[in-house]
């Protein structure tokens, strides 16, 4: 039995406008999790966020609790390394990018795995002039 012309073609542009819309889902679900971990970290508790955004509990998390860049989106599964910070991540493809956008800065060095360190030479410690503690900080160049 042949197959239909028109079948086919509306067959095929389905296929395509499928496509085109998993690859806006796929783009925009990174998006949405940014914003309800934001939520989460705002004060909004698990069970509001689940509540206000129609979905369980669990799923919201998993979407909390799951770390992943906090610039593109990446999560931990999909990158080498994610390293984390007060509140925040960043994965080793955004940080040449981030320390190109810092500037040329002779003061950082970028460890194998994708961590971004001071060297810790830059760091010193001095006597705090205005009182007896101590604190950390750089050196005036």
């Amino acid at each position: 039995m042949p197959i239909d012309g028109d079948l086919l073609r509306e067959a095929l542009a389905a296929r395509e406008r499928l496509a085109q819309a998993q690859s806006a889902v796929d783009q925009t679900r990174p998006e949405y999790h940014a914003a309800v971990r934001r939520l989460h970290t705002a004060g909004a508790s698990l069970r509001e966020l689940a509540e206000v955004l129609r979905m369980s509990h669990q799923r919201v998390h998993q979407i909390v609790a799951d770390p992943c860049c906090s610039f593109c989106g990446a999560r931990k599964a999909g990158v080498a390394t994610l390293a984390a910070g007060p509140g925040i991540y960043i994965c080793d493809r955004c940080v040449p990018l981030a320390l190109s956008a810092i500037g040329g800065s002779g003061r950082r060095r970028v460890r194998a795995q994708g961590v971004v360190r001071t060297p810790t030479a830059l760091l010193r410690r001095h006597r705090c002039t205005s009182a007896t503690s101590r604190r950390w900080r750089s050196p005036r160049p």
